[in-house]
């Protein structure tokens, strides 16, 4: 249930992928453009920095931040749970943003917290784990709230108090702020 929610609410891309055209180009555009810097979303391009290790043991990931999603599995009711996001050093002029999810028990009983690749952003220079990690938690947001590529806010929240429900740590916070509240 961990991968189906990580799948749907983070990552965004289809559970029920069927396959496409193999002779098709793979998809290499950047997700956006942040603080001068591209960065790529898992769902709108296709991981082309080399083979990914998902063995977690054998590399060091920074933690950069949780929150609490509630509707990691829309239904009624819909299910909650904790993701953890980490950001990878491995691949050479790269920052990778890992997320980590695991629903609330009292809805699936106890589980593994699983694990996938939301966004990785260039290394530029004067960059840090900090200020690519900072990127790469926007983009997330920005897409887990289906802003289009070329705006940077949504109404979704207008008028509600979603900040206890969502309990995310700063700066994360401070994004969600920025896209939630539209001046």
């Amino acid at each position: 249930m961990n991968h189906i929610a990580l799948k749907q609410a983070i990552q965004f891309i289809p559970i029920m992928y069927l396959g496409g055209d193999e002779s098709k180009e793979p998809r290499k555009e950047a997700d956006r453009v942040i603080d001068s810097v591209e960065v790529y979303h898992i769902s709108n391009c296709d991981f082309n920095l080399g083979s990914l290790d998902e063995d977690r043991a054998h590399f060091k990931a920074h933690p950069v931040g949780k929150l609490q999603h509630p509707h990691l599995m829309i239904g009624m009711p819909s299910i909650g749970g904790t993701v953890r996001l980490e950001v990878d050093t491995r691949f050479e002029g790269w920052y990778l943003l890992w997320a980590g999810v695991k629903m609330n028990e009292w809805a699936i009983g106890p589980s593994e917290r699983c694990w996938g690749i939301v966004c990785w952003t260039p290394k530029v220079k004067g960059d840090n784990i900090e200020k690519a990690g900072r990127r790469l938690m926007k983009n997330m947001m920005l897409n887990i709230d289906g802003v289009g590529k070329d705006e940077w806010t949504t109404n979704l929240y207008k008028g509600e108090n979603w900040e206890k429900e969502w309990d995310a740590t700063e700066p994360l916070m401070s994004f969600m702020r920025e896209i939630r509240t539209p001046q």
